[in-house]
């Protein structure tokens, strides 16, 4: 009796590592395989057999397996403001790897979008809006000679042999969250790879009504025209340029702010008013990145909702 029960524990021992590392993996964000992985293959060894047979892939189709392979990790924040009710939002993350005929890795993509929920009628509009993102940014990857895939299959066959730099790869993450007055921000950041000096930041920025979730403009929320904005604009940039080190700007930044189209400087919302930013190259090099000002909440004179 005694070595039978010497021998339970010694089993024991051995399914606990295993029983641990179950557990793990379930609070991993990594989805498990499904019909998505299966028509990556597809699609990978069809690049493989052929550089192109002309098909295209079904968006209705694509938008469903976004979704089905989306990975999803809980925000802490609640959102509230504007008679909206409270709002909670997910992350939804999708991983995609695209190969050449070798089997190589040529270009890799991770993109993650926000999910609503709450008593706001608007979420699901709102949701529906991000889906066909995803799905919209799936076809640039895929579609097309000029698509990012086709580009770095093509970089990496006429490359490999004299020093391959890939792969691509290209990141979106959702960098902010936030409603004021009844509308919703949202901030999306990526940052895109192509194997040269540095990469390529991108950001993109959406204001919805919370309430029926249609996006809105600048000047929909705001009780100020469009020319009152441009002047506004025009004038907090002119006084950044001068107050900051003039190394961080162009030379003729200051020329560059006079005539620049402030239709171009988008914006999300921080916790102290509306943040307008213009992309690296518009009037300061690489280096200095996105140039932003702030516009306090009560100054944007925002419509409550």
């Amino acid at each position: 009796m005694k070595r039978i029960g010497e021998w339970k524990l010694f089993v024991l021992l051995l399914c606990l590592p295993a029983v641990l590392l179950s557990a793990c993996h379930v609070s991993t964000v990594d989805p498990p395989e499904t019909k998505e992985s299966g028509q990556e293959e597809s699609r990978q060894g069809k690049e493989q057999q052929e550089e192109g047979n002309g098909e295209e892939s079904d968006p209705a189709q694509e938008d469903m397996a976004a979704n089905a392979a989306g990975s999803r990790e809980t925000q802490a924040d609640r959102l509230a403001g504007g008679g909206t009710g409270e709002l909670t939002y997910e992350v939804s993350s999708l991983d995609r790897q695209y190969t050449a005929e070798d089997g190589t890795v040529i270009f890799q993509a991770k993109i993650s979008y926000p999910s609503f929920s709450g008593p706001a009628e608007g979420t699901e509009a709102i949701n529906l809006f991000f889906r066909n993102w995803v799905a919209a940014k799936i076809r640039e990857y895929e579609e097309g000679e000029d698509s990012l895939w086709h580009s770095a299959l093509e970089v990496y066959r006429e490359s490999r042999d004299s020093g391959w730099m890939g792969p691509w790869s290209e990141e979106y993450r959702v960098s902010s969250v936030r409603v004021q007055s009844g509308y919703l921000s949202v901030l999306l950041d990526s940052y895109l790879e192509e194997g040269g000096a540095h990469g390529m930041p991108c950001r993109e920025g959406y204001v919805f009504r919370v309430r029926d979730g249609q996006p809105v403009d600048l000047t929909e929320m705001s009780e100020m025209t469009r020319v009152e904005w441009d002047k506004l604009l025009r004038a907090r940039f002119a006084d950044l340029i001068d107050k900051e080190d003039a190394s961080l700007f162009y030379e003729d930044a200051s020329e560059r702010i006079k005539t620049y189209d402030m239709g171009r400087a988008d914006y999300y919302f921080a916790a102290d008013g509306i943040v307008f930013y213009l992309a690296p190259y518009e009037i300061a090099p690489y280096a200095t990145g996105y140039v932003e000002i702030l516009i306090p909440y009560e100054e944007a004179c925002l419509k409550e909702e």
